[in-house]
């Protein structure tokens, strides 16, 4: 079977999900030392009185919080717990081992807490993350750089329907048939309507070479990613590509012979006074000790710390969920017409109002409501204040979370030094249980009325038809009346299989359906992950506990050094 470049990506990302729960790679100023510790508190007007429901003090909402995780779906009809859980346990049981969180209510930033600590390796008070621990952005890194690209806009140096090879000189998208029928755009690129690929970018490990910008664009060696091209038509539907937020990237040193991270600084990070944050890879030696390491889906140091992203626009930004609070509060008062740090009120609903479609729901993912993509942001449809804007990042061993709404008083930042995209989400829904956030309501769920007897025709060990690596076997585990699929390379317990309607099962996080073939009398031969149009299947290959699986057999440990 043979896939192309991006197709592999988005396989390799999904069985990682499928695995061990954690998010696909980043679709990824001068050096001065460390400032001072600031206040988190950035003062603007509230929007409206306090809701009697919400805790009276700023201790006491955290406090809260951090007691009210829930997951993010309701089953109905059934006995299963639907208890509060405490973020400890919870980045216990997800293999997180730092977590960073800001809370932006009634117009300002309400409290910002650490947990944890910067990497597992460590101990002692110095290990612990704070409010000021750095981590990586991923792709959260993507609307603060078209913020930046919409200020050269009204600055008359970027045009946002005009063809982005006008802006090109090192480097140019290729023509073919589909940009002889309609040039890229910048609108195209910030919104991922571009017809550009490469969805995403691992990054590199801290002894390899990192490329220039154009060797990435063009895929050569030592660029671990496929050459940047444009494979359908400008304009048309949505899909998600770094690949095209790189390009912009280019375009705006070019039309400024400047540094893209002294653009950021300039622009972005210093008018919100973000002073933690930095648009640098790698980290400079003098951040490196405030900085937290990533952490692989089982709770261990990547190797190195982190990974390199030498594609700044698309994933390069370090900060903190403070500084990235005020990126928060900055689109909601620009939008409101309360302030101009970045760009001016028209612009700023310029870029929210538009609204690309996005890509087709996940089955068994039953969102609130439709999410379109603006210029930079996605968008949680709704009316008045009800509208959402947010962006998640997910680079090697990092995963992250900012949301805002655009009319109202709400919003939060998470970061994580680990790779599970669930935890993020159980936070979220404490943080809208505590502070009511209006319109975000957990997803209900029936489960299907199963004999758990069936289950033993499922349970087994089985291999991906295409080499993924390190995610290319899944074990389906049967735990007293549940069904768990786990990574059976590792010591983890796995992630339970919910049963759905169809002879299906779901999967939390991230929500993927999973199904089975054959009868009830015969064993699986087949398992099938099911992620929107795409479909990967995994044969049998022997049980769940086979000795070529566990970690501490001798043939494991060859297939995994």
């Amino acid at each position: 079977m043979t896939l192309s470049a991006n197709l592999f990506n988005r396989a390799r990302g999904l069985c990682a999900w499928l695995l061990l729960g954690c998010q696909p790679v980043a679709d990824s100023k001068p050096v001065v030392p460390a400032p001072p510790p600031v206040s988190p508190h950035v003062q603007a007007a509230p929007i409206r009185p306090p809701d009697a429901r919400v805790p009276p003090t700023a201790e006491a909402r955290r406090l809260a919080v951090e007691h009210s995780l829930r997951l993010p779906v309701r089953f109905t009809g059934t006995n299963r717990d639907d208890e509060a859980m405490a973020l400890s346990d919870r980045m216990k049981h997800h293999k997180v081992p730092g977590v960073s969180i800001a809370v932006v209510y009634r117009g300002e930033i309400d409290w910002a807490h650490g947990y944890g600590v910067r990497d597992a390796s460590l101990t002692g008070e110095a290990a612990r993350v704070d409010a000021d621990t750095l981590f990586q952005a991923a792709s959260i890194s993507k609307p603060l750089s078209v913020l930046a690209a919409l200020k050269l806009v009204e600055q008359g140096k970027l045009d946002l329907d005009a063809d982005i090879n006008r802006y090109l000189r090192s480097w140019k998208i290729p023509d073919n048939e589909f940009t002889a029928q309609q040039p890229v755009t910048l609108r195209h690129l910030a919104s991922h309507t571009g017809g550009t690929t490469v969805s995403g970018f691992p990054g590199y490990a801290s002894d390899r070479p990192v490329p220039t910008l154009v060797q990435v664009l063009d895929g050569t060696p030592p660029a671990n990613t496929p050459a940047i091209r444009v494979d359908k038509l400008p304009g048309g539907t949505f899909r998600y590509s770094g690949g095209g937020t790189t390009i912009v990237q280019l375009a705006m040193t070019e039309v400024t012979g400047r540094r893209f991270d002294a653009l950021l600084h300039d622009f972005v990070l210093e008018p919100l006074g973000m002073r933690r944050s930095r648009y640098e890879q790698p980290l400079s030696s003098a951040l490196q000790a405030s900085a937290t390491s990533g952490h692989d889906p089982e709770g261990k140091p990547i190797p190195g710390r982190w990974h390199i992203y030498p594609e700044l626009a698309a994933a390069g930004l370090w900060t903190t969920p403070s500084d990235l609070a005020k990126v928060v509060l900055s689109v909601q008062n620009t939008h409101a017409g309360k302030s101009r740090q970045i760009i001016s009120t028209e612009m700023m609903k310029q870029a929210l109002s538009f609204r690309a479609a996005t890509a087709e729901t996940v089955p068994g993912q039953a969102r609130r409501r439709p999410s379109r993509m603006s210029l930079g942001f996605f968008i949680d449809e709704g009316t008045g204040e009800n509208v959402r804007f947010r962006h998640s990042g997910g680079n090697e061993g990092f995963a992250c979370e900012l949301i805002g709404y655009v009319e109202g008083d709400w919003g939060a930042v998470i970061m994580t030094n680990g790779s599970s995209a669930g935890l993020m989400e159980e936070i979220i829904h404490a943080i809208v249980e505590v502070y009511r956030w209006p319109d975000y309501p957990r997803d209900e769920l029936t489960l299907a009325e199963v004999d758990p007897a069936s289950y033993e025709r499922l349970v087994g060990r089985y291999e991906f038809s295409i080499p993924l690596g390190k995610f290319d076997t899944v074990a389906v585990e049967r735990q007293g009346d549940r069904l768990v699929v786990r990574n059976p390379k590792s010591d983890g317990s796995g992630q339970e299989l919910y049963p759905i309607t169809g002879g299906r099962f779901l999967l939390l996080s991230p929500r993927l359906e999973i199904s089975f073939d054959g009868t009830s009398d015969k064993p699986a031969q087949n398992l099938a992950v099911h992620a929107g149009s795409m479909t990967l299947t995994a044969k049998r290959a022997g049980k769940p506990d086979d000795e070529a699986t566990k970690p501490s057999s001798k043939k494991a440990s060859k297939r995994t050094r």
